[in-house]
Formats: structure tokens, C-alpha cells, sequence
């Protein structure tokens, strides 16, 4: 019967019998086993053909070799005599007759394929010393396998080696969690989120321990101060306050060292120390968090009951984190300072900005009401010294440039008025029900004369069947004069203005469009805001930078929305939907963008 012997590797003097078909790999699955690192998990086939055995590489990475030619994938390659083969590094010989009967190194791990039987179970005898076992498969000769006294061997390695086992076993489930922890920690930008998830690391991982906590410096005075603090025994729900020992603690942050106490009561290094009598300390574990060489403060865990609780792989293990700790506390504090810089920033550019903005008012406002004064006073001049000698038509055209100059002025007032009222969320609103078509034509009668001084047309589309809305008339013909108004003041001569009405079943839609010189984008929504005006405003433009505010003030006061868009063509779209039942009868919707197909 032929067999193969390994030369090299974990399995080195291991005989394998041969049936006709064999897979050969690190792979349990394979018929033979060989557990080395250099052996693909499944890395060749050997094969019965006739009266000879070809070998077969399985496209593995580290390839084999026979008589020390490199085989190409998946092509056999007979097999003579004494051919030794590799499969990677490992060295096996092929033989073509019965193999000599041999002991297996016992160290060796045993074959998963049945080659080798367990030296225990219904089918071993023993003679003498040694165990005589048949083949599992089949009903071979009986051969030695393992002696007693090899079998012995093992046993007692097995005892000696199961506390390593189970230490390496604590070891990886340990360096599990500390990397579970690392990427924790890593996604974690507030310090309180970091100080909470660390103590309950702690007492997961140091389960003897009574107390945990985190001890931090003040960045300016050096004081430690204790930011997270938990106790086993602590009820829930209360917030344990810890006992320190400063002497430990100074010793811990001056040398930048970690301290394991197995008894500290007991400890040479702390002799009679009245803080740890006082506290009864006796297993403790202290460590620094350091970044870099700067101290941030440290990381203690302790027991007043239990001695020698803690070893020097729990002591590496606290220091893996305190490693950890110190790097997520140092950027959970760069976050803080760099978001708390980025307010004040914003702080000061809002500030600068609003003081910019108030100048700009007060200087226009100086302006604004300036001009409607001069003009009624310049008029009224005229009017008391030239009554007796102009003609009628001219007295009434000075009577009329006061009563336009009069209602430019009242309107500035009434802004004025409103802007505390604004400023303080007290604008009030009477409710009833009104005829919004009526609304519009005293809005449109009210602005016929700035209409015809610059020779605009208005155009206006009102459906058919009037509609009664719920709402403050005095307030939102307010809000409407200031958009005609404005529509009227960016409108070339000769040019006109577009006012539509449009229902659904809960809202009305009243559009004002102009033909001037838009808005620019970034403008559109920030044209709302008090004492802002767009770039586009010129001094010949006029305002004071409080219409349009106003009139988002009152538009939302009845729980409706307004906003800006520009016309494809040309021109400034304003629009304003408001809820047929007045206010809180149903969320309205304020688009923020231009909606071209209703321009």
C-alpha cells in the first residue's frame, strides 16, 4: 500500500496511508491534514491511476514542487518511489511500497481525517505498553500507533498547558474589547459621552473593583478635579463622591508613572500615609493619562476589601486605556475650543455685521424722513406765498406733492412704530372675516398715484368668484402696500406690474411681480430680515430696510409664509399664501425657490 511521509512541518514523521483518492491541505476538510502556515487550505490531490499515484496542485499560492520542478495548476504529474515533493515549505516523501511501522512524535497534532484513532474507544487493544489500533475506515492489520507511555506524555501537557490556554484566551477576549473600545472612543467628540463609556469599560473588564474614576487638571490652576466618579455599591441614580489619596495621586501625576498596589495599606512605598489608612485602600491601580508630556490627569480603579486583586496584565491593560482616554479627551477638548472659537467668530461677524446694518438704518432713516419733510414744507411755502397769484391747477398740484410726501411719511412712521412691536413679538391682529378682492383694489387705489408718476401699468387677475378670508385687513394691507410699493419703486417707467389671485381648497395665493432688476440669489431670503436691503438698492430706491420684515412678521402672524424668487424674463416674484380660516388651522408650505411655471 503506498504512503507518504512528512519531513518538515508541524507534522514532521508522520505516515499517511493512501487510497485512491487524496486532498491534501491546512484545511480540516481535507482527507490529510496539514496544519502549517505554508500549506494552502486546500493545496494538492493525490491520485490512484493504474498502478500509480499522480500529484495535482490545486492552484494554491505557495505551489509544489516535485523532485524540485515547479508543477503549473491543475496538471498531474506522476509520482515514482522515493519522489520527494513540497507543498510551499513543507518537505514530503512518496512511497510506493507498505510503510515500516513508526510512533508519531506525540507533540505532533493528530490527524482529523482518521488516519490516526484516539487511543481511547471501542476499537483499541492494548499489548503490553502499547496501543494497537485499526483503521476507522476499514478493517486493516492491526498496527502500533502510540504507546502508553507517549499517551501519558500528552495527558500531562494538556494539564500543564490549560491555564495558558485559558490565559491566552482571556488575553485576545481582552485586546477584543480594547479595540471595540478604541473605535468607541473614536467616534465620541464630547467629553462627558468619553468619561461614562470609560468607567463602564472598567468595571466590565476589572470586575473585583469597587471604584472607578476619572481625575482631571484644571488647564489653568493645575487643581485636580474629579469629572467621573462611579462606585459598585453606589444606589441608583446617586453620584458617588470620591475619597482621593493625594499622595498616591501626586505620585502617580509628578513621575508620570503607574501605580499597582497589591495591599496599600500594607506597602512600603506609602508608610503609615494617613490619607490611605483613612480610606482603607488595599488593591490599587492608578494610572496617568498623558498626551504626549503633557498630564491631563489619571485613571484609578481600587477595592477597600480585596488584596492582591489586581496583576501586571490587568496594570498593561488600564494603561492600553488610559492611552486611549487621553487621546479622545484631548480632542473631545481641541473640538470644544475650536467650536467655541468658531462661535465667537460667528458671534462677532453677526455683531459687526447688525452694527453695520443699524448705521445703515439711522443713516437712511435721517434721509428717508428728511426728504417727505422738506418737500410738505417746501410745497406748503409755495402754497402760502404764491395762493393768490398761481392758478388753481398749480395750487392743487402743491396741495397734492404734500399728500403724496404725507403718506410716504406716515408710512416710514408706522414702520418705525411697528419695529418695537417686531423686535418684541407683540404685533397684535384683529380677525374677521374679509373680502380679499376688495382688499387688493383699496391697495391698488391707494398706490394709484405713485402708479401714475411713473407711468406703470398695473395688471390684475382675480378669479372670478370673490373669496372671505379670516385675517387682520388693516395688517396685511399694510404688508401688501409695502410690496406694490416696492414693486412700484424697482419697475422702469412705462413698465407694469403683474398681481395675481389664486385659491385651493385652504390657502390663497396673492403674487406680485415687477419688471426691474431682481434679486440677487443669495439675497432672496436674507431681503427679510430687519434693516437689510439688497445690494441692488440704490439711495434713489429709498426705504429703511424694515417693509419687507414687517411684512413677513404679519404674514406669519396669520400663519402664513412669504417669499422671493425672480422671474426667468426679468423682475422680482413675491409671494404670499395665506390659510383660508386664519391661522393654526393647517400647516402652510413656503417654498424656497423659484417656481418658474407660475411666474
Amino acid at each position: 500500500m503506498a504512503w507518504i511521509e512528512v519531513l518538515t512541518g508541524c507534522s514532521v514523521g508522520q505516515h499517511y496511508h493512501l487510497d485512491d483518492d487524496e486532498s491534501l491541505g491546512r484545511s480540516k476538510l481535507n482527507s490529510i491534514w496539514l496544519p502549517d502556515r505554508h500549506v494552502g487550505r486546500e493545496h494538492a490531490r493525490l491520485v490512484r491511476q493504474e498502478t500509480q499515484f499522480i500529484i495535482e496542485d490545486l492552484n494554491s499560492v505557495n505551489g509544489t514542487t516535485v523532485r524540485g520542478t515547479p508543477l503549473l495548476p491543475h496538471t498531474p504529474t506522476p509520482l515514482q518511489d522515493g519522489d520527494e515533493f513540497c507543498l510551499g515549505a513543507i518537505r514530503l516523501r512518496f512511497h510506493a511500497q507498505e510503510a515500516p511501522v513508526a510512533a508519531p512524535d506525540p507533540t505532533s497534532p493528530p490527524p482529523a481525517n482518521g488516519r490516526f484513532a484516539e487511543v481511547t474507544g471501542p476499537r483499541a487493544t492494548q499489548r503490553g505498553s502499547t496501543v494497537l489500533v485499526t483503521r476507522p475506515d476499514q478493517g486493516s492489520p492491526l498496527q502500533p500507533l502510540v504507546t502508553l507511555d507517549a499517551a501519558q506524555s500528552v495527558t500531562e501537557l494538556s494539564a500543564d498547558t490549560l491555564e495558558s490556554v485559558d490565559a491566552l484566551r482571556q488575553t485576545l477576549h481582552r485586546f477584543q474589547a480594547m479595540c471595540e473600545l478604541s473605535i468607541t472612543l473614536g467616534t465620541l467628540t464630547e467629553r462627558e459621552a468619553i468619561l461614562e463609556t470609560t468607567l463602564d469599560w472598567l468595571f466590565a473588564q476589572f470586575s473585583g473593583a469597587e471604584r472607578a474614576f476619572v481625575v482631571l487638571t484644571e488647564p489653568d490652576s493645575e487643581e485636580l478635579v474629579p469629572v467621573a466618579v462611579r462606585q459598585r455599591t453606589a444606589p441608583p441614580g446617586t453620584r458617588a463622591i470620591p475619597s482621593l489619596s493625594h499622595t498616591m495621586v501626586r505620585e502617580v501625576l509628578q513621575h508620570k508613572r503607574a501605580l499597582l498596589l497589591s495591599d496599600a495599606m500594607d506597602n512600603a512605598q506609602f508608610p503609615a500615609t494617613e490619607s490611605i489608612i483613612a480610606l482603607s485602600l488595599r488593591s490599587v491601580m492608578s494610572v496617568p493619562l498623558l498626551v504626549g508630556e503633557e498630564v491631563l490627569g489619571l485613571l484609578q480603579v481600587d477595592s477597600r476589601t480585596t488584596k492582591q486583586l489586581f496583576t501586571e496584565a490587568d496594570l498593561h491593560l488600564l494603561l492600553g486605556l488610559s492611552a486611549q482616554v487621553a487621546i479622545a479627551l484631548n480632542h473631545a477638548q481641541l473640538l470644544a475650543v475650536r467650536e467655541h472659537a468658531a462661535a465667537l467668530e460667528s458671534a462677532k461677524n453677526a455683531a459687526e455685521t447688525a452694527n453695520q446694518a443699524k448705521s445703515a438704518f439711522l443713516a437712511n432713516m435721517s434721509h428717508e424722513l428728511r426728504t417727505p419733510l422738506h418737500a410738505i414744507l417746501s410745497f406748503a411755502d409755495f402754497g402760502l406765498h404764491k395762493a393768490e397769484t398761481v392758478s388753481p391747477a398749480k395750487l392743487r398740484s402743491y396741495f397734492q406733492q404734500i399728500d403724496h410726501s404725507g403718506r410716504t411719511l406716515l408710512a416710514l412712521v408706522n414702520n418705525l412704530l411697528d419695529l418695537p412691536r417686531l423686535e418684541a413679538d407683540k404685533l397684535t391682529f384683529a380677525w374677521q372675516q374679509t373680502d380679499l378682492h376688495g382688499l387688493l383694489r383699496q391697495v391698488i387705489e391707494e398706490c394709484n398715484p405713485l402708479l401714475a408718476e411713473r407711468h406703470l401699468t398695473c395688471q390684475v387677475t382675480v378669479p372670478d368668484t370673490p373669496q372671505t378670508i379670516r385675517l387682520d385687513p388693516q395688517k396685511i394691507q399694510q404688508a401688501l402696500r409695502n410690496l406694490v410699493s416696492n414693486a412700484v419703486k424697482f419697475s422702469p417707467e412705462q413698465g407694469t406690474i403683474i398681481l395675481r389671485v389664486q385659491y385651493d381648497a385652504e390657502t390663497a395665493e396673492i403674487t406680485i411681480r415687477d419688471q426691474g432688476i431682481g434679486i440677487p440669489d443669495d439675497e432672496l431670503e436674507t431681503i427679510f430680515a430687519k434693516f437689510m436691503q439688497s445690494r441692488n438698492t440704490t439711495t434713489e430706491h429709498g426705504g429703511l430696510g424694515l417693509g419687507l420684515a414687517i411684512c413677513r412678521e404679519i404674514v406669519t402672524g396669520h400663519g402664513g409664509c412669504i417669499w422671493a424668487s425672480n422671474a426667468p424674463e426679468g423682475g422680482a416674484v413675491f409671494r404670499v399664501r395665506l390659510p383660508l380660516m386664519g391661522p393654526d388651522t393647517q400647516d402652510v408650505l413656503c417654498p424656497r425657490e423659484t417656481l418658474a411655471s407660475n411666474s
